[in-house]
C-alpha cells in the first residue's frame, strides 16, 4: 500500500521531545516515550508485528497499576493512522448530534484493541485526545489522556515503526499474553523470580530498567531461546534479569484449563532505596 502524504508529513515532523526517554544503546527499531508516570515502548518486528507496550510507573503513578502489550499487523496501520491523524488534528466544528470523534478499533493479533477519540466540549472538540487500550475481552479499558503534541508523537512513532515492520507477520503457535488481563498471563511462582542487583551498579548508586520479551512454556519455565532485551539502561542489569529468568518458575497461561505457551512482556526495575 502506498503511504499517504499525511503520514509522510508525520515522519518529517518526528523529533526528539522533552517527553521522550532514550535507551543508552540506540536501536532504530524501538521508540520509547515517557509521559510523566506512563512509559510507552513501540517496537518494529518483521516476524511478530508492531509491538505496542505501555506501563505505569510503579512509584509515582496514582491509582491501579496498568500494563498493556500487544502486537499489531503493520499492514493495517496506514488506513487507521490516516483516521487517527484526522481525529487528533481536526478543527472542524462538530455537528449537532456528534458527541465524540473516534477511530474504529485497531485490532491486535491477540484480539486486543487500540483506538483514539476526542470528546465534545460544548460547540467544539476538546483539545486533548484519549488513547484507549483494551484487552481482548474488553473488561479492562485503560484511558490515557494525551495533549495534542503527545498524541501526534504517538502516531508518528507508530507510523515510523510500522514502516520498519512491513513484512507480514507470520502465524505462530504461541499466544500473546496481555497484561491488562492478568488472569490470562503467566504469573511468577512466589520466591522463584529473584533479581540480584549487580554489585558494581549498586556501589555506584545506579538505578535502571530492563524491558524483556520471552516465552513461558507450558511447564512454567522461561524459554531461554526466546529471550529478547528490548531496552536496558545497562548491560549488567540485562544480564541480571536473564540469570533470574533462567531460575524462575511461572504458573503458565491456560486455554480451556490446559497449560499453554505464552509470549510475555515484562519490565524489571532496579532501584536503590
Amino acid at each position: 500500500m502506498q503511504r499517504s502524504a499525511i503520514l509522510l508529513g508525520l515522519l518529517l515532523g518526528l523529533r526528539a521531545t522533552a517527553g521522550s526517554a532514550q535507551n543508552r544503546i540506540p536501536d532504530s527499531t524501538i521508540t520509547r516515550l515517557a509521559w510523566g508516570t506512563i512509559n510507552v515502548l513501540i517496537r518494529a518486528d518483521t516476524t511478530n508485528g508492531l509491538l505496542v507496550w505501555a506501563e505505569t510507573a510503579p512509584i509515582a503513578y496514582q491509582g491501579t497499576q496498568q500494563s498493556f502489550a500487544a502486537s499489531f499487523n503493520p499492514q493495517d496501520m496506514d488506513p487507521w493512522l490516516n483516521l487517527a491523524h484526522l481525529v487528533v488534528t481536526t478543527t472542524t466544528l462538530p455537528s449537532d448530534s456528534a458527541t465524540a470523534l473516534a477511530t474504529p478499533p485497531l485490532v491486535a493479533r491477540d484480539g486486543s484493541h487500540l483506538l483514539v477519540f476526542r470528546r465534545r466540549k460544548k460547540h467544539k472538540w476538546e483539545a486533548h485526545t484519549e488513547i484507549v487500550l483494551l484487552d481482548p475481552e474488553k473488561r479492562h479499558p485503560w484511558y490515557i489522556d494525551a495533549d495534542r503534541d503527545k498524541a501526534r508523537t504517538f502516531l508518528e512513532a507508530l507510523w515510523l515503526q510500522a514502516g520498519r515492520s512491513r513484512q507480514r507477520p507470520s502465524s505462530t503457535a504461541v499466544r500473546d499474553a496481555n497484561p491488562l488481563d492478568p488472569a490470562s498471563c503467566p504469573q511468577p511462582v512466589p520466591g522463584t523470580l529473584v533479581l540480584r542487583y549487580p554489585e558494581s551498579l549498586r556501589l555506584a548508586w545506579e538505578s535502571g530498567e530492563v524491558w524483556m520479551s520471552f516465552v513461558v512454556q507450558p511447564d512454567g519455565t522461561a524459554d531461554t531461546t526466546s529471550f529478547q532485551v528490548l531496552l536496558s539502561d545497562d548491560r549488567e542489569f540485562a544480564t541480571a534479569v536473564i540469570e533470574a529468568l533462567r531460575r524462575a518458575r511461572y504458573r503458565p497461561a491456560e486455554v480451556g484449563g490446559v497449560p499453554t505457551a505464552a509470549h510475555v512482556h515484562q519490565r524489571f526495575i532496579f532501584r536503590i532505596r
